[in-house]
């Protein structure tokens, strides 16, 4: 899983910069640059978790018209608000994007180290792409669900059988769940 990846990378930036800070602190030696390498690694860090978070819908949501709503109703305000979501993404992978076109077109690279900073942007705007494309889908499921008058299956799930429903252990086994059939209602 992507999102695995970037977070260990984080992890990796975190140790690294430990080392720095000891180095500087015990040797009086830090490490020429680090400070480079970190910002355009963890960039690319995060941006890797988008994707994942996107389709696993972790976005802060506030439940706080649950109970005065109807589920059509609140459907649709759910709707509404993958909708909101999906334009953000967009216009944040697009002028990122821009923004390492730019970069490219001048040959920009980091102050000490002289790393290209263009890949590393243009990195950050694939993985904001690919979490505008699984909004698409969320977007999607969320319509199709307060169509139905349905409630909105959370992350990951697939719809399919009528009514039928079970849960099977992801590959990986790192504990999330995948549902194969309807959402319960």
């Amino acid at each position: 899983n992507v999102a695995f990846i970037g977070v260990v990378a984080m992890l990796i930036l975190v140790g690294a910069t430990i080392a720095d800070v000891l180095l500087r602190w015990l040797v009086n030696k830090p490490i020429v640059g680090l400070n480079e390498i970190v910002g355009m690694g963890m960039g690319v860090a995060v941006a890797a978790t988008f994707p994942s978070g996107a389709m696993q819908r972790v976005n802060l949501t506030i439940e706080l018209l649950d109970n005065f709503l109807s589920r059509r109703a609140l459907g649709w305000l759910k709707v509404s608000a993958h909708a909101l979501l999906l334009l953000f993404y967009a216009l944040l992978s697009w002028n990122v994007g821009l923004y390492a076109q730019k970069l490219q077109a001048r040959g920009a690279g980091t102050v000490f180290l002289q790393i290209p900073t263009a890949p590393f942007i243009w990195a950050v705007a694939a993985f904001l792409a690919v979490a505008t494309l699984a909004q698409v889908i969320i977007l999607l499921i969320a319509a199709r669900a307060a169509l139905a008058g349905e409630r909105e299956p959370q992350g990951w799930v697939m719809g399919g059988t009528a009514g039928k429903s079970e849960t099977r252990r992801d590959n990986a086994g790192l504990g999330r769940t995948l549902e194969i059939g309807r959402a319960h209602v």
